[in-house]
């Protein structure tokens, strides 16, 4: 949006960045193949083990569970907004040295970690905010305090 009509945007808050190297790439390209679906429920144990690889601190079982399902509803898709997302990695380097827009980049603990560091001398007008503490599920752990640091930095 902020590229497509940055007139209608004032500032950007993100969730990580994705400044991945060649190596990075291919790692979260071939980790996002898809899953199939067949009589033994690969699609299924292989969602729910990865969530629960990743889960992050303060996550409940029914956060987990909810997670789960909204992965499910994606079908045979999933994997597409994984895809997207780091298809757009080089593009994203060049918004974030281009727009004029601050923009400021929520960094929890997760795998985007170290790559969403990379960014810092790419911002024009921004920041990167470290949220060692947070991980996987932030939002759905501390709802309120996500919210109000979105709207802080706004």
């Amino acid at each position: 949006m902020t590229m497509a009509q940055p007139e209608r945007v004032g500032s950007l808050v993100m969730i990580s960045a994705t400044i991945l190297t060649p190596d990075e790439h291919k790692m979260f390209n071939d980790y996002f193949q898809p899953v199939p679906l067949d009589d033994a429920g690969t699609r299924f144990s292989t969602m729910w083990e990865r969530i629960v690889e990743r889960r992050g601190p303060g996550a409940t079982m029914e956060m987990m569970a909810r997670s789960f399902a909204m992965n499910l509803l994606g079908g045979e898709a999933y994997e597409w907004g994984h895809h997207a997302a780091f298809a757009w990695w080089k593009e994203e380097e060049h918004a974030l040295q281009t727009l004029p827009h601050r923009i400021t980049i929520l960094n929890p603990n997760d795998d985007l970690t170290e790559c969403t560091r990379r960014a810092a001398p790419m911002l024009r007008n921004g920041k990167i905010i470290e949220l060692p503490e947070w991980g996987y599920n932030f939002m759905d752990v501390w709802p309120e305090e996500s919210a109000q640091l979105v709207l802080s930095n706004l």
